[in-house]
C-alpha cells in the first residue's frame, strides 16, 4: 500500500525517521506493509543558493485493515426461524484485534428464500426451496476520521423439508411379524430430497 504525501506543495524532501510500522519513502510516496505509526520529516531548502532550510515533522498512522468474516453452516433446513447470524462472526472484531465496527449490515441475495434483518437477526427460511443463497456481511469502521469498509460473502443451501407422513396399520396378527412399516408411508423422506438437491445443483 502507498500514500501520496506531497499532494499539496512539491519541491521538498520526505524522510522516514522512525515509528512502529514497516515501510519506506520514495519521492513523495510512503509505502507500508504493516499498520503502525510512521514518523516523517518534510524538509525544504532555499533554491537561491543560501542553503537555508526548514523542516516540519509529523506522524502518519496506518490502521489495521478490517476483515469482516463469519462461518455459517453450509445449509439451513427449511422452516428455520429466528436464527441470529452474529453467533457465527469470526471477524477481527470478534477476536478483539479491532474495536467494534461503526456499522455492521447483513443482507440476503434471495429474500424470497431466506430473509434476515439488517442486524443479522431473525434469519428465516421462506418460500419452498431448495436453493442457494449468498449472505453478505458489510462492516464499516471510522478510524481517525477515515472510513474503512470490509465485505465478506458466504453461500449456503436452503434444504427442503421432508414429508415423513405415514398411517398406522390396522391391527395385525402376531403371526404376521415382521411388519414392514415402509408400506404405510404416504409422504417422502430425505432420500427423495437428496435426489432433488442433486438435480438442482446439476443445473446451476
Amino acid at each position: 500500500m502507498s500514500t501520496l504525501l506531497g499532494a499539496g506543495v512539491s519541491g521538498g524532501v520526505y524522510t522516514l525517521t522512525g515509528g512502529s510500522g514497516t515501510g519506506s519513502i520514495v519521492g513523495a510516496d510512503l509505502s507500508y506493509t504493516t499498520p503502525g505509526t510512521y514518523n516523517i520529516t518534510y524538509t525544504v531548502t532555499s533554491s537561491g543558493g543560501s542553503g537555508c532550510s526548514a523542516s516540519d515533522a509529523a506522524v502518519v498512522t496506518i490502521v489495521e485493515r478490517p476483515l469482516a468474516s463469519f462461518d455459517a453452516p453450509d445449509y439451513l433446513c427449511f422452516g428455520t426461524s429466528g436464527l441470529d447470524m452474529n453467533i457465527y462472526l469470526t471477524s477481527q472484531t470478534a477476536s478483539g484485534a479491532l474495536s467494534a465496527p461503526t456499522t455492521r449490515v447483513w443482507s440476503s441475495s434471495n429474500p424470497g428464500l431466506l430473509s434476515l434483518n439488517a442486524n443479522g437477526t431473525n434469519v428465516t427460511t421462506v418460500g419452498t426451496g431448495p436453493g442457494l443463497v449468498t449472505i453478505t456481511l458489510t462492516e464499516t469502521y471510522v478510524v481517525g476520521g477515515h472510513i474503512c469498509t470490509s465485505v465478506y460473502e458466504q453461500e449456503l443451501f436452503v434444504w427442503p423439508s421432508g414429508s415423513p407422513a405415514w398411517s398406522a396399520p390396522t391391527p395385525a396378527c402376531i403371526d404376521d411379524l415382521p411388519l414392514d412399516l415402509n408400506t404405510f408411508v404416504s409422504g417422502h423422506g430425505w432420500r427423495r430430497m437428496e435426489r432433488q438437491w442433486c438435480k438442482f445443483v446439476r443445473y446451476l
